[in-house]
């Protein structure tokens, strides 16, 4: 036995891509992705146990779609929206079980910045993303909504800020396990809501751009000439 050497496959990966952006305002992509040897967390039933180890478990095929725009929905509101369309299929065999497992993912984000008169602005932003997979593991919708509120004050050398994370306390993530002949769940449940209050002061004074001198050249001096005469 040489403890130096790996006992894992070597992963491969295969991936394809296409992209294209309409007026510097919206961007989409599709990616294709295949992988061979896939490396990753593999639970496996011993008994009453389920046995947690990394290994080679089999191939992944992935199709993913996403879109993207910055929108200026008014002087005061820009909406940064992203949408992902992504169907996911893992593969793979052991001695006490086969995997064979699909999906299909839909993640919806936004931010939307909101700047006010007299220095105040806001933030307001969120994401849902529906059931999807991770190898074995089964993950249930979730989502997250986040907001923050900002002001500047003397003459925007002081910036103070409030920021409310998970309003809803809706970040519990929760799923099950696809094993053969084995149902297994898991589940957080804590409260993941959180705000900060934080005050920023910029000391110094702001750093100016000096216009550039204006040279005359042999042109110029021509022309001065030629004005003379």
């Amino acid at each position: 036995m040489r403890p130096w050497e790996s006992v894992f496959k070597t992963i491969n990966c295969k991936c394809f891509e296409l992209s294209h952006t309409y007026k510097q305002v919206v961007s989409t992509s599709l990616n294709y992705t295949h992988t061979e040897n896939l490396f990753t967390a593999v639970f496996t039933p011993k008994g009453q146990a389920i046995v947690v180890s990394q290994d080679n478990y089999g191939r992944s095929n992935q199709l993913t779609f996403s879109a993207n725009a910055q929108l200026k929905l008014a002087k005061w509101w820009m909406a940064i929206p992203y949408l992902e369309l992504d169907y996911g299929h893992y593969t793979g065999n052991f001695p006490a079980q086969k995997i064979d497992i699909n999906a299909t993912t839909f993640l919806a984000n936004i931010t939307n910045q909101f700047t006010f008169k007299k220095g105040w602005s806001a933030e307001l932003s969120g994401f849902y993303r529906t059931k999807g997979i991770e190898g074995q593991i089964v993950v249930n919708p979730l989502g997250q909504l986040n907001a923050g509120l900002q002001k500047q004050l003397l003459k925007n050398k002081l910036t103070a800020k409030l920021n409310i994370r998970d309003i809803l306390n809706t970040m519990q993530p929760s799923g099950y396990l696809k094993i053969t002949n084995t149902d297994a769940s898991f589940s957080q449940q804590r409260d993941n809501r959180t705000i900060t209050i934080s005050l920023s002061y910029r000391f110094g004074k702001p750093i100016k751009r000096h216009s550039k001198r204006k040279t005359g050249g042999a042109g110029d001096e021509q022309n001065r000439i030629k004005g003379g005469n």
